[in-house]
């Protein structure tokens, strides 16, 4: 008799595949030659994405002489590495 308690459990483990956007995204920003105007091209048509960027770039932490407006200029802010953690995170929401 299957377990309902051990159906829902595996049920949540399963992790929802990665939109095409951030799949997109992750594979670039692994490639060394990847223009910033690449990566924000990516960026631009996802509206959820280029507001955390962008939210993310004109915060304290990264205190900014002037606010961050652009996808590109964000990016040249977070840097790779963060930008790269930001789209798995966002991705898996």
């Amino acid at each position: 008799m299957p377990d309902p308690f051990q159906n829902g459990v595996q049920e949540r483990l399963e992790v929802p595949p990665i939109p095409k956007v951030a799949a997109r995204l992750l594979r670039l920003i692994d490639d060394s030659d990847v223009s910033i105007e690449e990566l924000a091209d990516v960026i631009g048509p996802d509206p959820r994405l280029v507001t955390k960027v962008v939210h993310l770039a004109n915060s304290p932490f990264y205190r900014c002489s002037r606010k961050v407006e652009s996808i590109c200029d964000a990016v040249l802010v977070l840097g790779i590495n963060t930008l790269k953690g930001l789209t798995a995170a966002v991705s898996v929401q």
